[in-house]
């Protein structure tokens, strides 16, 4: 994606999620800037809740989010593997 493609994205993803200008500003530069996605997608988010890892940080009480998931390179491998077979 240009950089402009990512810009567009962020803010049409920012807008579905209600984000103020002011966040959706921030939102762009985390993901256009740092390569950083502050809105995992509801399908991440569902496959996240069923990841081994997720349900051990619970019972650790750190409660690793989905935000922080994503944004984890070998969790985002992971999901993609999982998606292309179909279990995600």
């Amino acid at each position: 994606m240009t950089r402009e493609e990512k810009i567009k994205a962020q803010t049409i993803v920012c807008g579905k999620c209600g984000c103020d200008a002011e966040q959706t500003k921030r939102h762009i530069h985390l993901f256009v800037d740092e390569s950083w996605q502050v809105h995992p997608s509801k399908r991440f988010q569902a496959w996240w809740q069923e990841h081994p890892e997720f349900k051990v940080s619970l019972e650790d009480g750190k409660g690793i989010s989905a935000m922080t998931a994503q944004n984890a390179k070998h969790i985002w491998q992971e999901y993609l593997e999982a998606k292309e077979i179909g279990l995600a």
